[in-house]
């Protein structure tokens, strides 16, 4: 195991569990790049986050002590690190996981770009400088399956050797992780290995214990059966690919680890998908409302929806459609022998998060 880890987005949904998976399974020390903001204290952050007794086996002292907080910027060059922390890292740094991102789509391109692009770069050329001065072995760099943009349109087998494939993109979120892989392509060939994992659609983890965050991804589909549309730019069969969050960290984790991950692509999927009719009957059994005619974007009349609707709707069209699957022989070769399973998503579920919705009387305007 690696004695010394940098791990950046340590604070986010799927950094949080990595980081567990990292203190309860080794004894590496774990040093995590935390952005300085007004009044925030980067030691409490990180005692905050590890204030989570049912996430960790090992004990909070134990913890604590093997992390530091170290205060720095992806969107920096140099990553905006103290000179201090700055030669302690270079010469000691084994590992870097890079989860930081930017999620929010209504964010301009410069800053989504910012942070996910030239974060990603600005983190590579650091690892450059630790590999020269020190002994880093190699860079984890958690992307997204769908860098595959307007081809999960199509019936397409998206493997994880490919990623140029003359796409468009859907939205600024897979067109700057897109561009994030680019770039490590080209800092591949100046000799970093770097393993690039591709997570589909991360959910709470299973059994769900907090239905307000789960629901997330579902909240749109009370939208599409709610009346107001009699049909919807979209495919019955369109598939969905989910993965809980633990599922995700620990599949990370397991590959990273192998001594076989070296400069290799790895899609963090599920075995199993779900079909939007599916969906679409249970949110029509819990509100009690019939379910649209699903018809493909392609063959879609858009004049029959009103202004206000294209603008609900149209950020979902392309995963209202989404037909494409993820072959994941990479990543399975590794998963596989350690005997590891992703958990499906249940129908009780799905179900119990409609009616979370439901019962917490979400407004449209949230939807």
């Amino acid at each position: 195991m690696p004695d010394n880890i940098l791990i950046t987005g340590a604070t986010g949904f799927l950094g949080s569990r990595l980081l567990a998976q990292i203190l309860d399974n080794t004894d590496s020390n774990v040093f995590l790049l935390i952005r300085p903001s007004a009044g925030n204290d980067p030691l409490a952050k990180i005692k905050q986050l590890l204030d989570k007794p049912a996430t960790y086996r090992v004990s909070a002292a134990r913890r604590l002590s093997r992390i530091t907080a170290i205060e720095g910027d992806i969107t920096k060059k140099g990553l905006a690190i103290g000179r201090k922390a700055l030669k302690q890292l270079r010469g000691n740094l084994d590992i870097i996981f890079h989860l930081a991102a930017e999620l929010d789509i209504k964010n301009s391109y410069k800053h989504i770009s910012c942070v996910n692009t030239t974060g990603t770069i600005n983190i590579l050329d650091f690892a450059l400088q630790c590999r020269k001065s020190g002994k880093l072995k190699k860079v984890n760099h958690v992307s997204t399956a769908y860098v595959l943009g307007s081809k999960g349109l199509e019936d397409f087998s998206f493997h994880e050797n490919q990623l140029e494939l003359s796409q468009g993109f859907n939205n600024l979120y897979e067109k700057t992780k897109y561009e994030a892989e680019i770039a490590v392509g080209c800092y591949r060939k100046k000799g970093l290995l770097v393993d690039v994992f591709r997570p589909s659609i991360i959910t709470e983890g299973l059994p769900v214990t907090d239905y307000g965050l789960f629901s997330g991804f579902f909240r749109p589909f009370r939208f599409f059966i709610s009346g107001a549309l009699k049909s919807v730019p979209a495919r019955a069969d369109a598939r969905y690919n989910f993965i809980c969050v633990d599922d995700a960290a620990r599949a990370i984790f397991v590959i990273s680890n192998s001594a076989n991950a070296k400069n290799r692509n790895y899609h963090i999927v599920n075995t199993r998908y779900i079909r939007l009719q599916h969906i679409l009957d249970i949110a029509s059994d819990v509100f009690d409302m019939p379910v649209p005619a699903c018809i493909p974007h392609e063959r879609f009349d858009y004049s029959s929806l009103s202004r206000v609707q294209k603008e609900i709707i149209s950020p979902f069209v392309p995963y209202l459609n989404f037909r494409a699957r993820f072959n994941s022989d990479n990543a399975h070769a590794i998963l596989g022998k350690e005997g590891f399973r992703y958990k499906s998503l249940k129908h009780n579920e799905i179900r119990l998060a409609f009616e979370y919705i439901k019962n917490n009387k979400m407004r449209q305007k949230e939807l």
